[in-house]
């Protein structure tokens, strides 16, 4: 595998886990859409599936959730809301699941070609996993509200710490040195 191509990717994904978890709103639309975070993940998988086949099992739910979450943002830009509990729920589970496994996928690729980052990947997507399955506990988080700011906070932690790691992994797949 080419590791120019490789690096381009792993850019991808570092840029859609920007446009996954940060917003910029003007009005009702979000200029950093979830949609085309998800759609830059599809991009990078063709290219990862190469090195790390089990990536391409994640295209179908990439897919979907790329759908699930265009629909939603067209429905917030025209002001359109549903609430439909059950489906929050399976959507949460199936992009937690998504999300473990890409990133363990990609530990895999940086273990792979020796690169460093590959240990502390490996341990935000343990930390994160655990975060976010603890925020979606059915609890009466009012009785907990110290709580929510330390999971909410360790959250914004492990999110701007996978963007830098992502990129920073990608500039180790670009450099020609590492084993």
């Amino acid at each position: 595998m080419d590791r120019t191509e490789l690096s381009i990717a792993m850019k991808k994904v570092a840029w859609a886990y920007v446009f996954l978890h940060f917003h910029l709103n003007i009005m009702n639309l979000d200029i950093f859409a979830d949609w085309w975070g998800f759609i830059l993940i599809l991009k990078a998988i063709d290219v990862f599936k190469h090195t790390e086949p089990s990536t391409e099992l994640l295209r179908p739910i990439g897919v979907a959730l790329a759908i699930i979450e265009g629909v939603q943002w067209g429905m917030n830009f025209l002001q359109i809301s549903v609430e439909f509990y059950v489906f929050e729920i399976i959507y949460a589970v199936i992009s937690l699941y998504f999300h473990f496994q890409l990133l363990t996928n990609i530990a895999d690729i940086a273990l792979r070609y020796g690169c460093e980052e590959e240990r502390k990947i490996r341990r935000f997507v343990v930390i994160r996993t655990i975060s976010i399955a603890a925020i979606s506990m059915p609890l009466d988080w009012v009785d907990y509200e110290w709580l929510i700011y330390v999971i909410t906070g360790t959250q914004l932690i492990i999110t701007v710490w996978t963007c830098i790691l992502l990129f920073c992994l990608s500039e180790s797949l670009a450099e020609e040195n590492v084993a």
